[in-house]
């Protein structure tokens, strides 16, 4: 089953159609791909990824994912899917900040099935083992964790669901070189042993190197477009 599937979606915050911030003619994902998706800030990548999974309805056109027409839903309906098939790490983190590591990686099972309390705090616990988490840390509010720590807890909420799409926007931006080579092969490794499609939003290019296509952002959107 392909993972994603785009025909003729095109997406404004107002009804004028020189206002579109996303147009975009057929864009296909093939299950297991590893995909760098590229852009200057401000070009709409941000946009994109909140329609491809879910956050945001288009404004037209067709959004097909894992077989499934996320247009067609309702907002709560789009929210049940991304619990149960998309993780989703944010450029910021997005944690609580006084909220810790065990209780912010719960959070990503509100809308899911399932939820057993044992069984999730094991999972969550092999989890942080995997990711390098000390234990010590994993009662700490987030705020007092380094990004190093951080990053690993926001990899592991992104992947509690057993997602079969991860999605990561910027998650590079404000690390230093050692931790982004960190973060890289921490999020490759667990996307290749769950053979997860990644969907990976930088504007960085020289990260390029551990993915299977590279797309500039101007290359599938006709906005801009000369």
């Amino acid at each position: 089953m392909i993972s994603f599937n785009l025909e003729g979606v095109r997406f404004s915050y107002t009804d004028a159609t020189n206002d579109l911030i996303v147009d975009i003619g057929k864009w296909s994902v093939n299950p297991g791909e590893k995909i760098f998706l590229y852009g200057p800030s401000g070009c709409g990548k941000s946009t994109f990824l909140n329609i491809i999974s879910g956050m945001l309805e288009a404004s037209e056109g067709k959004v097909e994912v894992l077989g499934k027409r996320l247009d067609q839903m309702s907002p709560r309906q789009r929210d049940r899917f991304r619990a149960h098939h998309i993780g989703y790490v944010f450029q910021q983190f997005n944690l609580i900040p006084y909220l810790d590591a065990v209780a912010n990686i719960q959070l990503a099972r509100y809308f899911y099935k399932g939820n057993d309390p044992i069984v999730i705090r094991q999972e969550i616990e092999e989890l942080l083992f995997t990711l390098n988490v000390s234990s010590s840390d994993w009662y700490k509010p987030a705020q007092k964790l380094s990004i190093g720590q951080q990053q690993r807890i926001a990899i592991a909420r992104a992947f509690i669901n057993k997602p079969e799409i991860l999605i990561a926007d910027e998650p590079t931006s404000s690390l230093d070189g050692d931790n982004r080579e960190k973060f890289m092969s921490l999020l490759t490794a667990l996307v290749a042993k769950n053979h997860t499609t990644l969907i990976f939003v930088s504007h960085d290019k020289t990260l390029s190197k551990s993915f299977d296509r590279s797309e500039a952002f101007s290359e599938i959107t006709k906005v801009g477009a000369e």
